[in-house]
């Protein structure tokens, strides 16, 4: 049996002693199709009836006819495959091509292979391994293929019965890459390509809209009430037109992204939409709530620590970093299921009907102490040393560039693997200072933010030491 390794040629010899052919490549499936190999004629006899289905094989001749190169950067594991999302131009949506990696793509110490691709968007996949013991990162628009066009008529679709393979519709969509602020950071220009080629490889971990959020199989929220409870059971609020069309909209997108489903719950809990900060000039947005405040009247206690704020700034000052991040889950509420026995309590009315959470939602008693020990299992080991969590607000701190890029691998993997994750609109990396439960933490230390136009705009002077009060005022945690 000769054998081509690389560049190197050499003839390997294998015996059989018996005489047969089991051991020779392809045997199963020539046997399995009762097809003859009649050598002294050269003959492949294949029954045309019962093996019309047989794809036939045949060489084609193929043609450059353009370039498939990275859509944004990427960062292999060693030892690991990936699915490497690739840009096509001068190419129409269901078109279907042939990739052929180019030959210089061994000099990055990557290998892959010919693959059939449906183009979307211009847009495609790729699988490339690294067979090294090194990351290897691959930088965006970098060339990884060439592309030729293919005559349908030379695609044969396998059916069923024959070995399956992953096809592109398998694959999931190549997500949009995310450009990330740099500006309250003291990166210089390489750290910062770093820095973006590192996220960039961890992609999967950041949502930009629902269809991509997490969903952990981690923790279970239970609503446990009363024993001697009733069902709360409300009429659904009044609302304008407006508002109305608006809560249509949360609706469908919740619906959609199975945060909710219709339900015949006995608990009806009322909608309400409360305002969202928004830039000027920008359209108002809304936050979907439910009052479950006489639900949660009836809720039992929970009980985990939540971190004192005091432990949290003791071990900030005793590491003294000098670079930090701060991250924020992507509705991170919305990431956790809820138990399958009590979440019809979770139950709301609203115009359109009654739906009840596969999600835990905003607003549920002990939602923050559930919330706070997922994150807490997640990093276990991790926290309390280079991150700090408190609820769905991580910080991750370290003494220099190349130990906080670790850091953040270590944390990224945890989220990964709990299939969690951020806001990349509301996480700031690397960078000298950050504002983290209501003070600002820097190189220099730790600082209260204090809100002056509050206290300048207040309507009224504070005579009494209401601790609330206080807190409103000031928008600071209280201890």
């Amino acid at each position: 049996m000769p054998a081509a390794v690389q560049n190197p040629y050499q003839q390997q010899q294998q015996q059989q002693d018996d005489g047969s052919c089991e051991n020779c490549v392809g045997w199963d499936f020539l046997h399995a199709n009762k097809i003859n190999i009649d050598f002294s004629k050269s003959v492949l006899q294949v029954p045309d009836k019962e093996n019309a289905d047989i794809p036939k094989v045949c060489m084609i001749q193929t043609s450059s006819t353009g370039l498939a190169r990275t859509y944004y950067p990427v960062t292999i594991s060693p030892f690991c495959e990936m699915n490497v999302g690739v840009k096509i131009s001068k190419r129409n949506s269901g078109e279907i091509v042939l990739l052929e990696p180019v030959s210089n793509l061994a000099d990055s110490n990557l290998t892959s292979a010919k693959c059939l691709v449906k183009i979307i968007k211009k847009r495609a996949v790729i699988r490339l391994m690294n067979p090294t013991n090194q990351k290897i990162h691959i930088p965006a628009t970098k060339v990884l293929a060439s592309v030729s066009d293919i005559d349908s008529n030379f695609i044969h679709d396998l059916d069923n019965n024959m070995p399956s393979v992953a096809s592109l519709q398998q694959t999931k969509e190549v997500k949009e890459p995310i450009n990330f602020d740099f500006s309250t950071s003291d990166l210089n220009s390489e750290q910062r390509q770093k820095m973006q080629t590192f996220l960039a490889s961890y992609r999967d971990i950041f949502a930009t809209n629902l269809s991509e959020l997490g969903f952990t199989n981690r923790y279970k929220h239970r609503i446990e009430t009363f024993r001697d409870s009733r069902p709360v059971k409300m009429g659904f609020y009044n609302q304008s037109p407006h508002m109305h069309k608006e809560t249509e909209k949360h609706l469908v997108e919740m619906k959609k992204n199975n945060i909710i489903k219709e339900s015949t719950s006995e608990y009806h809990s009322p909608v309400i939409l409360v305002k969202k900060k928004t830039a000027p000039g920008q359209p108002q947005q809304y936050r979907f709530c439910v009052d479950f405040r006489k639900l949660n009247l009836q809720t039992k206690n929970s009980s985990f620590p939540i971190p004192r704020l005091e432990n949290v700034f003791d071990t900030i000052g005793e590491v003294q970093p000098q670079i930090l991040s701060c991250l924020d889950l992507h509705s991170g509420f919305w990431q956790v299921e809820m138990d399958e026995e009590t979440r019809h309590k979770s139950a709301f009315i609203t115009r359109n009907g009654v739906y009840e959470f596969l999600r835990m939602p905003f607003g549920l008693k002990n939602a923050p102490i559930s919330f706070q020990q997922l994150m807490s299992n997640v990093l276990r080991g991790l926290n309390w040393q280079f991150v700090l969590v408190y609820v769905d607000d991580i910080l991750v701190f370290s003494r220099s560039f190349e130990e906080h890029l670790s850091h953040l691998e270590q944390v990224f993997t945890r989220l990964r693997d709990a299939n969690l994750t951020l806001k990349p609109s509301k996480c700031v990396f690397a960078a000298k200072e950050v504002k983290y439960l209501g003070h600002i933490i820097s190189k220099e230390g730790i600082k209260i933010k204090i809100l002056t136009s509050a206290l300048k705009y207040t309507n009224s002077p504070l005579t009494t030491p209401d601790p609330m009060e206080l807190q409103n005022v000031f928008g600071i945690q209280l201890v």
